[in-house]
């Protein structure tokens, strides 16, 4: 599937609680459409309620269909076919582990409302877990780019922020899980080795950063998201925005905790990958 001569979708993905709200807010200023029905994380939830279900992974045309129409939506006025409306309003009729009927139910409402003709530009959406349908996305856009928030694994070990472990966790692990720093780590080990495995397959169309260098290396890490989605640093943008990232008293909280009792095998993992242990 192609869309090469739409504009390139703008996607942004990460593990919860990476910093991809600073990334997004960041690309709302340069101009990218991000939605109209956002969160206060700035999650687009129109691609909430498209794609983030268990069952999207058992029925790769449903995906495809699901990005069709997302696509659709945010980028013209074009009214639904009463086909379309009919599998829209299926996306609503169950609740989920993490989304209520009511909640999915006034997503799909603001999706089926009319609505302006949009202006042409760059659009996309931030919605973290999208890296679990990744290969996807990229297979339905050969255009769309893909940018990854990766965070110290042992941070994220020690992270509250656990939705997506508890989500997708089973999936990706392929077994019951446990809500525990351990679970937390082998999530981070294996979703990682899927965004470098993608990376190997689709080459300069996904780019990594570090939500260290983000706070750290912040006019670096900034241009090089501009110069990843091809969008310019228009009126000094990059040089105003750097200076409303703080540095985030959470990097290297997993020093506060006893970190080198969780599993020797994730820890030598991460070690191969470069992070130091102990």
């Amino acid at each position: 599937m192609t869309d090469s001569s739409l504009n390139p979708p703008v996607i942004i993905g990460a593990l919860g609680g990476s910093g991809t709200r600073v990334v997004a807010q960041f690309l709302l200023e340069a101009g990218v459409f991000l939605g109209d029905d956002l969160n206060e994380p700035l999650d687009n939830l129109t691609a909430v309620l498209l794609l983030n279900r268990r069952q999207s992974l058992l029925d790769r045309d449903a995906i495809f269909r699901a990005l069709d129409l997302l696509r659709q939506y945010m980028t013209s006025s074009r009214p639904f076919s009463g086909a379309d409306q009919d599998f829209l309003r299926a996306l609503a009729t169950e609740e989920r582990q993490q989304h209520s009927r009511e909640f999915l139910e006034d997503r799909l409402a603001h999706l089926l409302e009319r609505r302006d003709e949009r202006a042409p530009g760059r659009w996309g959406w931030k919605m973290p877990p999208s890296h679990i349908f990744l290969r996807d996305i990229l297979q339905w856009s050969d255009t769309a780019r893909y940018l990854h928030v990766r965070r110290h694994p042992l941070d994220m070990a020690y992270s509250s922020n656990r939705n997506q472990l508890r989500m997708w966790g089973p999936v990706m692990l392929g077994r019951d899980i446990a809500d525990t720093p351990d679970e937390a780590l082998r999530y981070w080990i294996e979703s990682e080795r899927r965004i470098d495995s993608a990376r190997s397959e689709f080459g300069d169309r996904v780019h990594v950063i570090t939500y260290e260098a983000l706070c750290g290396d912040k006019r670096k890490t900034l241009n090089g998201i501009l110069d990843f989605f091809e969008l310019q640093n228009r009126d000094g943008l990059v040089e105003t925005f750097e200076r409303q990232i703080s540095s985030a008293g959470s990097i290297g909280r997993y020093k506060l905790h006893h970190y080198t009792e969780l599993d020797r095998v994730s820890l030598s993992r991460i070690e191969r990958m470069g992070y130091q242990v102990g």
